[in-house]
Formats: C-alpha cells, sequence, structure tokens
C-alpha cells in the first residue's frame, strides 16, 4: 500500500511540475506573441499615416498644378481675344507662344492626371485596410457609405481632369484646323466655348480636391482610432489568456503539492 502511495504521490509530483512549467512556458508565449501583434499593428498602422501623409502632399501638388493649368487657360483665352477673326489663322501660324501654351496645358494636365492616378492607388490601399478592419469588427455602427468616400472623391478628381484633358484635345484639333483657315468663325466660337468649360471643369477639380484633403484628414482620424482599439484588443487577449494560465497553473501548483504531501507520508516511519 505505501508503494503504491508513493508511486501516485510521485506521478502527481512529476504531472504537477510539467503542468507549472508549462503554464509559465505559455506565459512566456502569449507576452512574446502580443509583443509581436503590437509590433505589426504599429507597422500597418504606421504605414497607413505614412501613405495618408503621401496622399496630403499630392493633393497641394496637384493643387498647384490644377492652378498653374488654370492660370496657362486664361493666358491662352487672352492671347485668342486679342486676335480678329478674319487674322487669326495668320497669327496663330506666326505666334510660336501659341504652341508653346498648348504644350505647356497639355504637360500640366497630364502631370495632374500622373498625380491624381498614383492617389488613387495608395487610397485604395488605406480603403481596403479601413474596410478590412470593419469586416473584422463587425460594428454595427460603422458607415461602410463613409468608408469609400476617400477614393470616390479621388475618382471622381480623376474623371474631371480626364474631361478636361478631353476638352483640351478638342481645342488643339479646332486650332489646327483653323491653321488650315477651316470654318474659321465657327471653330473660333467652340474653342471660346471649350476654354470655358476647361476652366470650370479645373474649378470643380479644385473643389474636389478641397474635399479630398476633408477625406484625408477623416481618414487619419479613423486610422488613429483603429490602431488603438487593435492595441486595446491584444492587451485586453494578452490579460485574458494570463489569466485563464494562471488558473490552470494553480490547478499545477496544487497537483504538484498534494503529491509532495503524499510523497512525504508515504515514508518509511510516517503515518
Amino acid at each position: 500500500m505505501r508503494i503504491v502511495k508513493r508511486l501516485a504521490g510521485i506521478g502527481l509530483v512529476v504531472l504537477g511540475f510539467v503542468g507549472v512549467a508549462v503554464c509559465l512556458a505559455g506565459a512566456a508565449g502569449v507576452w512574446v506573441l502580443g509583443s509581436r501583434l503590437q509590433y505589426v499593428n504599429s507597422q500597418v498602422f504606421g504605414q497607413a499615416d505614412q501613405l495618408v501623409v503621401q496622399l496630403d502632399r499630392r493633393a497641394a501638388q496637384t493643387r498647384d498644378v490644377v492652378a498653374e493649368t488654370r492660370g496657362l487657360v486664361d493666358q491662352f483665352q487672352e492671347l485668342l481675344r486679342d486676335s480678329a477673326k478674319d487674322m487669326i489663322a495668320d497669327r496663330l501660324m506666326a505666334m510660336p507662344e501659341v504652341d508653346n501654351l498648348e504644350l505647356r496645358l497639355a504637360a500640366a494636365l497630364e502631370r495632374a492626371d500622373g498625380l491624381v492616378q498614383v492617389s488613387a492607388a495608395s487610397a485604395e490601399l488605406i480603403e481596403q485596410l479601413l474596410a478590412t478592419v470593419d469586416s473584422a469588427a463587425a460594428e454595427p455602427h460603422v458607415d461602410r457609405q463613409a468608408s469609400s468616400e476617400l477614393l470616390a472623391t479621388i475618382r471622381a478628381t480623376s474623371e474631371s481632369l480626364a474631361n478636361a484633358a478631353e476638352r483640351l484635345a478638342e481645342v488643339q484639333r479646332l486650332l489646327d484646323d483653323i491653321r488650315r483657315k477651316r470654318d474659321v468663325d465657327v471653330n473660333f466660337a467652340q474653342i471660346t466655348k471649350l476654354l470655358l468649360a476647361v476652366i470650370s471643369k479645373l474649378d470643380v477639380v479644385q473643389d474636389q480636391l478641397a474635399a479630398f484633403r476633408v477625406r484625408l484628414d477623416e481618414t487619419r482620424q479613423r486610422l488613429d482610432h483603429w490602431r488603438g482599439r487593435v492595441r486595446a484588443w491584444v492587451f485586453a487577449g494578452q490579460c485574458l489568456t494570463w489569466l485563464l494560465i494562471a488558473w490552470g497553473g494553480a490547478g499545477q501548483y496544487c497537483l504538484l503539492v498534494r503529491g509532495w504531501q503524499i510523497l512525504k507520508r508515504s515514508k518509511p516511519g510516517c503515518g
């Protein structure tokens, strides 16, 4: 009987010791995993913040380019306004500054469109990140429509620039016709209308860029919100897991103590 008790005590001591060791290792593992998750959280949202900063910088650059383009269109209008209709074909062929303005206008619009396209790609990455976090959180109060406004705004800006570029291309085509003295009066009138339409569209682009920067501020706030939420979730998960490990470890320690007591009582001369 004493041998059975001694074997039982040894078994309990071994099980308790192994259980306590496993719990300690688990606690350390939870700390390492939590630290890693916090690092990943910081890195992911840090990169998203950098994208927002880059987007804001590109939006400011695009605004300056659009303002420059509008100034060029104004110069172009002034140049044409000073030309008499019956002499405009000869003047266009004799004025190299018209060709220069055409090239500068096309280059400015192309540069603005390039900035907007890159911004759209970055905005899509940010929105994908936020959409993923929103879906994972499954919070009913999250406005899914508002989450896509950043991308929708920059896409609308891109469409407006494309529309302005199409009208500018039409202006260039009509100017070529005027240089060939084809329907000068009609083409001149159409050019005037198209230039007004380009100016109007560029003003729309400026408004859209202002709205885009407002959306960027809102996006930055959402990123800060989710970074804090994820950090809190990871910490809460760590604490809960540590509590469970501590509860299990306490049971293993009790098992160890009970086994040790049985061993002591099963020694010769005891009990």
